[in-house]
Formats: C-alpha cells, structure tokens, sequence
C-alpha cells in the first residue's frame, strides 16, 4: 500500500479518508474538507457521480458537522450558472442534512430551486423529489412544466418522473401520475411524460445499410456518419476496406479524417499499421486519440515496438501502453505496466489511461502477476469506477486485502460500497448455514 496523505485519499475519493477522519484531529484539513463540499472532485461526473453522500459521511465522522453545514447551505444559496456538477453535490450536500429533518437545509432548496430551476439540467429536481415523493415531484411539476413545455424538453421530465419510480414504485407512480393530469398546476409537465412516453412506443428503423460510395458521400458532405461508417465496417469486403483506407491516408481535412478512422474502430485497419503512425502525432485530439484506438485493434510487431518507442521517451504512455499489451501481449507485460504506474501515477490524465489498459487486459490475460499493478492502481487511478474494477478483479484472484475491503466500504463510488457489500452478505450467510 503506497503511503499517501489525506489531501490525496480526499482527491481520489478512498473510504480511507473517512477511516482517518475518526481517528485523527481534522481541524488542520477544514478548509481541504470544505473545498471538497462545495467543489465535485470526481475525475468524470457523468460516469462516477458526485461525492456529495461520500462527503457528508466524511463531515459526520469529525466534531465540526455544524460548520460544514452552514457554508454548504450558504454554497448552494450562492450557486451559478457556470458551477456545473458543483450544483447536484450542494443539492445533495443539503438534501442529506433535510433527509436528516433539517428543515431549514430543506427549505434552502426549495427556495434554490424556486429561484433558479435550471442550474445543471435541473438538478435540483432529483434531490426535491427524492426527499418529498410525490409532494416534491408536484412542487417541481408546477414550477418548471410549463418553462419545460415551452422548451418541449420532455427528457427533464422523465427523469424526475423516474426518479419518483425507483422510490415509490411504478405502479404508484403510475397513479401519481394520472392525477398530474388533472391538476392545471402540473398538466404541462404531466403531457412531457405522456410525450416521452409515446415516442418511446414509436417504431425507429435501422440504420440503412449504405454502399461505400454512399458513405463516402456523406463524409465529404461533412455529414454525420456515426452509425452508419461501423455499420458499413462490418459487412464489407476486404476490397472495399482497402480503398476505404486508402482515402483515409489520403485526406487531409481533419472532420473528414475523423468520420475516415470511425470506419476503422471495430474492423481492423488492412494496410500496413506504420502508414498510421504519423497521425498520432496530430494536432487535433479526436485524430490521434483515435489513430490510437484504431491501431490498438491490430496485432503486429510493428506496433508493439512503435509503442514501445513512443513510451520509452514519456510520449502518451496512458494510450500507446494499449498498443503494447491489448493485441500484441507478451509474457512478463504485467510486470512492465508496474513499472509505469510508478511513471504516471502524478499525471491523472495518463495514470487514467493506463487504468484502463490494465483493466481490459485483465479480461482476456488474467493472471496472479496481475497483482502488484491492481493493487498499484487502486491507490493511484482517479477514476472511482476503475477503481471498483480493480477492487473486483483482487477478489477474483482471491487476492483481495482485509484493510481494502474495510475501506470500501466507505469509497465515495456507489459500485464500490454495493459490491463489498455484497461480499459481506455472502460471507454472512455462508457463516450461518
């Protein structure tokens, strides 16, 4: 286990940092602590979620609740448009002290909410909705249904639609639901669901299948041609793939280039790989990054040393490392990527990528050598969802530590709690019968 601070278990999100806060004066850390309320530190919020239920298990584990939830009120109070994932932590922040019977925490909401709806996509609307049921639901419903109609945004509907599902249930939801329709104060917003609703029942053909004539049409156009170029990948001939390439090594345009490699994301490239190299090293992200993921599908010597190269002198190691291992394994890799957790593990964007290398190659090579590099990632990744990949492949091994286990149960990552969790039901009825 690397030995690291409280500021870096806080910024990863271990249970470890709850652990510590019991145990030891916090009062040093208070400005750390708060800035971690108020500020989302998850490495991808979209994916992870925000910590706000992690940091207020961290808050209640010290002697100074009562400061903590004065400032995150006053945080949610002071809330703008540009505060992005800041805004759903400070709603659950305050949603948990109300859940509590806080009523002044739970009226600070509602009085955010009724002021500025929209902060990050309506945030608001799951805590109100998770704190009231069916009340808070038909309190969002009246203020926001008819600014939601006029938008036709029935996709905020629904999710606090379906938020107010996964607590009551669907059949009560249902019920809800139908009496939303009567009332003028959330009829707006109760023809969003029912809008939604039937689109969904609505047939949506495929995808046409396109000759490559027709696609190339389209990527020359500057059409959109997500589907169809994987699509078309799939099916066509290796004659076909081969002038495909040859148009892409052709083009210079960089959005024409782009639609150009998508061809190529699930169908291995049919040329020599060395003719790719050289976009790696381009200026626009989306082309080398997906250069990258291109090549990572094809198995040759070439590109295992060219990756190699690259990493040997620090060039993208968190992506080449996929070139090395994920079709051109060899044995003693895993002992090679140890060697480059030490390298990167400063670098959150690189010690990502990596991360999830090892994770995918766990998948297909898993192997007791794993161990070193799982346990290596699990202290350094930033990513709480590689995280409880790595936590789950430990367990496979069989190689999983009592003290991770204990921390687990307190990581700011939901998937990580529930599946420890899980384990302890097991051992637990295991130990009765």
């Amino acid at each position: 286990m690397r030995t690291i601070d409280f500021a870096k278990m806080l910024e990863l999100g271990l249970g470890r940092a709850v652990l510590y806060a019991r145990k030891h004066d916090m009062t040093p850390f208070r400005d750390l602590i708060l800035n971690a309320c108020l500020h989302c530190q998850s490495y991808d919020p979209q994916l992870e979620g925000t910590r706000g239920a992690y940091m207020f298990e961290l808050i209640n584990s010290t002697p100074d609740v009562a400061f903590y939830r004065d400032r995150i009120l006053a945080g949610l109070a002071a809330l703008a448009e540009d505060d992005h994932y800041d805004v759903p932590q400070r709603y659950r922040l305050t949603g948990l002290f109300a859940a509590e019977g806080d009523a002044e925490a739970r009226q600070a909401m509602y009085d955010k909410f009724s002021a500025q709806p929209a902060l990050e996509e309506y945030a608001g609307i799951y805590e109100i909705v998770q704190l009231d049921n069916v009340d808070g639901l038909k309190f969002v419903a009246a203020r926001v249904g008819a600014e939601l109609a006029a938008e036709e945004d029935w996709y905020v509907a629904r999710r606090g639609f379906n938020q107010l599902k996964e607590q009551i249930g669907e059949e009560a939801a249902n019920v809800t639901f139908a009496k939303m329709f009567a009332e003028p104060t959330t009829h707006a917003f109760a023809e969003l669901i029912a809008a939604q609703q039937k689109s969904d029942n609505i047939y949506h053909p495929p995808v046409p299948t396109l000759t490559y004539a027709e696609l190339k049409a389209l990527i020359e156009q500057g059409k959109s041609v997500n589907g169809e170029a994987v699509q078309w990948s799939k099916s066509a001939s290796l004659e076909e793939l081969t002038i495909a390439a040859h148009d892409l090594l052709s083009e210079s345009d960089p959005k024409r280039l782009e639609k150009y490699l998508r061809i190529f994301l699930y169908t291995p490239f049919p040329l020599e790989p060395t003719l790719l190299f050289p976009l790696t090293e381009h200026d626009n992200e989306r082309i080398w990054n997906r250069t990258i993921t291109v090549l990572k599908k094809v198995s040759h010597p070439a590109v295992r040393q060219f990756a190699l190269d690259n990493i040997a002198q620090n060039y993208r190691i968190g992506r080449m490392v996929d070139l090395v291992v994920m079709n051109n394994y060899q044995a003693g890799d895993w002992a090679f990527l140890e060697t480059l957790i030490e390298r990167v593990y400063q670098d959150a964007y690189e010690c990502h990528g990596l991360g999830l290398t090892i994770e995918q190659l766990f998948e297909v090579h898993p192997s007791d050598e794993a161990e070193r590099s799982l346990l290596n990632m699990y202290e350094s990744g930033p990513c709480g969802r590689c995280r409880a990949a790595f936590v789950r492949d430990l367990r496979t091994l069989g190689k999983l530590p009592d003290w991770m286990r204990d921390e687990c149960h307190h990581d700011f990552y939901s998937d990580t709690r529930e599946f420890i969790e899980a384990l302890d039901s097991e051992t637990n009825d295991r130990t009765v019968n």
